[in-house]
């Protein structure tokens, strides 16, 4: 039996980087600076999902609103409640 995970659980690379209107190559050129912050968060460099803390994280970094409620949105309106 699987069990069906939460938006709160965190967001793949790919849903951030369209979230933020922008390819996985930038998302990820953009995250190049903080690598060793990331590691030490626990986020390895080939991770594809982004815990909510590593997000929270580069929301403050790269300057995007970020809670649960805007990035749950964000799916079905890409690009309406972004501040990049």
């Amino acid at each position: 039996m699987s069990k069906k995970k939460k938006d709160d659980d965190g967001w793949f690379k790919s849903k951030l980087a369209e979230y933020l209107d922008i390819t996985v190559r930038t998302l990820w050129n953009y995250m190049q600076p903080f690598k060793e912050e990331l590691a030490a968060m626990g986020l390895s460099p080939r991770a594809k999902k982004l815990p909510p803390h590593v997000l929270k994280f580069l929301s403050e970094k790269l300057c995007f609103d970020y809670n649960v409620t805007s990035l749950s949105v964000a799916n079905k309106s890409v690009g309406s409640t972004k501040s990049v």
